[in-house]
This record gives structure tokens, sequence and C-alpha cells, in this order.
């Protein structure tokens, strides 16, 4: 299904057994650009969250782990926090709740919940051969 927050992002999850499913995302790749002489150096890919905010580095890289319930989640995000690791605020996905955080080696790491299983609308197998992109078609 299209990733929220992140234009031209599609989001696919293959179940892998024992109840653990292994998460795909896909970026259109986006137009070229030069930098900025002296400014910048173009990065790729370039996203940004909801509100424009940009998207830290290596956040699409990530392992996950799921907690069996919003309880379990909210326990778990507390004993992170406890233990000193700056963590997110839990984040409703729609489909899932969702906190992150780094380990010790600076990986990213998320912890998560399932709250509904998916429905007809996010089970869009067509949009493999599709290019999304900003309304404004920019990516």
């Amino acid at each position: 299904f299209e990733m929220h927050g992140v234009p031209g992002a599609k989001h696919c999850f293959l179940e892998a057994g024992n109840g653990a499913e292994i998460s795909f995302v896909q970026l259109d790749d986006p137009e070229p650009r030069k930098a900025k002489a002296g400014k910048e150096i173009p990065r790729w890919p370039q996203t940004t969250l909801d509100g424009g905010v940009p998207m830290p580095g290596g956040t699409l890289a990530h392992i996950a782990f799921r907690c069996g319930d919003v309880e379990e989640l909210k326990i778990l995000r507390q004993q992170i926090e406890d233990a000193g690791v700056v963590v997110s605020p839990i984040l409703d996905h729609g489909m899932c709740y969702s906190a992150y955080f780094r380990d010790p080696n600076g990986f990213h790491l998320e912890i998560c919940t399932t709250i509904r299983p998916y429905n007809s609308d996010e089970v869009v197998p067509r949009l493999l051969d599709i290019r999304l992109g900003a309304k404004d078609g920019t990516n």
C-alpha cells in the first residue's frame, strides 16, 4: 500500500511464518537535480515526514519487533525510555502503532503492535507496477 507521509513510497508486508512479517519499502527514483554550489551535497532518497519534517537517514532500514498488544508496547516503550534511550512517542500508522529508537550501535529499531487486519484498500498489488509521487509531480 502507499506509505503515508512519504510521497512515492510503497510499503509491502510478507508473512514470514510463526506470526512474523518481513516489510519492504520501495521508493520511486527522484528526478535528478544539481546540488546548490557550496551549500549541499545531493542526497537520495530525499524524503520528509508528515508536516515536512526531514526523515532521519537510515529510518527506512530498520528491524521491527512486534509486541502482543498495545499494553505490551506501552510497557516496553517505557522500559526503553527508563534505560535512558531516546524513544519516539507511539505513532499511529492506521493498522499498527509503533515507537522508534536506536540501539547502542546506532541501528534503527522499532517496537510495534498490529491493531487491525489489513483492509482491502491497503492490499493493492497493482501498486508494484506504477510510479507514485507527490501531487505536484515531484518526489
